[in-house]
């Protein structure tokens, strides 16, 4: 599996350039897409996201080579792109931490009345807290 680029070691971003292919060249398609060029968002670097990537870098002050290297990665990651994750990486600086929880999402409240029980309230004058008026609290439901 071919390693992505992550925010622990800048030497694991893939340089792109002219030739390219793969995941990495899509999500940089994708970037450039979003930054107002108009490409093919099809995961092969040719000449149009060549093109495109040296009118990005001179627009940012970098050197116009058309070469996605760490100066251009820095200023995409400064301008809203988002970082690609080493899927295999799980430990407690990876992006992939914390893991995901393993319970379902609760959404609705029919869901959380369920999961939590149904309780009475009132809101408290002059503030957005709320007072819970029955024994909710104390039937053990909430830890």
């Amino acid at each position: 599996m071919a390693k992505v680029f992550s925010t622990t070691n800048p030497n694991k971003m893939k340089i792109l350039r002219l030739h390219s292919k793969g995941t990495n060249v899509r999500k940089w398609q994708l970037f450039l897409s979003g930054e107002g060029y108009h490409l093919n968002v099809d995961g092969k670097f040719g000449t149009i996201t060549e093109r495109h990537t040296k009118a990005f870098q001179q627009v940012n002050g970098l050197t116009a080579d058309g070469v996605v290297g760490s100066k251009t990665y820095a200023k995409a990651f400064e301008r809203g792109m988002h970082f690609l994750a080493d899927p295999s990486n799980h430990s407690e600086t990876s992006l992939n931490w914390p893991p995901k929880p393993d319970f379902s999402f609760l959404g609705g409240t029919i869901n959380r009345q369920n999961h939590f029980g149904k309780f009475n309230y009132k809101r408290v004058p002059n503030s957005d807290n709320i007072q819970i008026t029955c024994n909710w609290y104390m039937s053990g439901r909430l830890r």
